[in-house]
């Protein structure tokens, strides 16, 4: 759930759980109680089922203005590639001067050479998590040549 809470947890097949129990109580004899009776709490209440929920609609409505923003500001000259999925797409350009757009316009975007042994052309990583559809929509316009 977040970083701070530091409580995780395995659904193993029945012949690994002793294994796992194992190298739990050698890693770790610390695992804090309370927080792990809250989350037990929290997951058998069905709160993360609700969050879950909430969240991928929220992450869609995102996704859905990235692809509507860069279909009418870019057109085929973008191709969006992967499923419709996560927090963050892929997207081939025919542009080969958007990378020094965005850095020019301070739109953060991240290439996706580091992902390839070779070096693929134009793909760039958007991410859209933390970002409102208004935000995704302005950092579109700014990298229209």
């Amino acid at each position: 759930m977040f970083p701070g809470l530091r409580v995780g947890y395995v659904i193993s097949p029945p012949l690994l759980v002793e294994f796992f129990t194992r190298a739990k109580a050698l890693s770790d004899r610390q695992t804090p109680m309370l927080e792990q009776a809250v989350l037990a709490d929290f997951l058998g209440e069905g709160h993360m089922e609700r969050h879950i929920r909430r969240m991928r609609r929220l992450y869609g409505l995102r996704r859905e203005a990235l692809l509507d923003s860069l279909q009418k500001h870019f057109g085929d000259r973008a191709q969006v590639l992967g499923d419709a999925a996560g927090m963050h797409t892929m997207v081939r350009f025919e542009d080969k001067a958007i990378w020094q757009r965005a850095i020019r316009n301070k739109v953060e975007l991240v290439s996706a050479a580091d992902y390839y042994l070779t070096k693929p052309p134009g793909r760039l990583i958007f991410g859209y998590s933390a970002l409102s559809e208004r935000a995704i929509r302005e950092g579109i316009m700014r990298l229209v040549g």
